[in-house]
């Protein structure tokens, strides 16, 4: 099986979903060359900042992760705890995305505009 992740669908669907309120908006993913980097404005404690996260993707036990590599806040790089928080966070909404229970990832690519994730039906976890 193959699955395609085009950039420009993936934007749409975070602007239905983020519409819908929460602590993130104005999400933004762009996929470059082996990199992953999320962009939008994030809600904390009655206060808001535009978050920048770059991470590349690896495979694990039939599964694909997002490393996260660096979190920006602004301009300023984050402090350690956001990035593992970060990381959680992206891992989860690319859980969903994915389907983790019912596909086995054997390989993954992430390329200008597009992510190519391929594997077999019957995901472990």
């Amino acid at each position: 099986m193959r699955l395609t992740i085009r950039q420009a669908e993936l934007n749409s669907y975070l602007a239905r979903e983020t519409a819908r309120g929460g602590d993130v908006q104005n999400a933004q993913v762009y996929f470059g060359e082996g990199t992953v980097v999320t962009t939008g404005r994030v809600g904390w404690q009655g206060r808001s900042a535009y978050v920048t996260v770059r991470a590349h993707p690896v495979i694990a036990d039939g599964n694909v992760d997002l490393m996260v590599d660096d979190v920006a806040i602004g301009r300023l790089p984050a402090p350690g705890a956001l990035r593992q928080q970060a990381q959680d966070r992206l891992n989860d909404a690319l859980d969903k995305l994915l389907g983790r229970e019912r596909f086995r990832v054997e390989s993954v690519r992430v390329q200008p505009g597009v992510m190519i994730v391929e594997g077999s039906s019957g995901g472990r976890r």
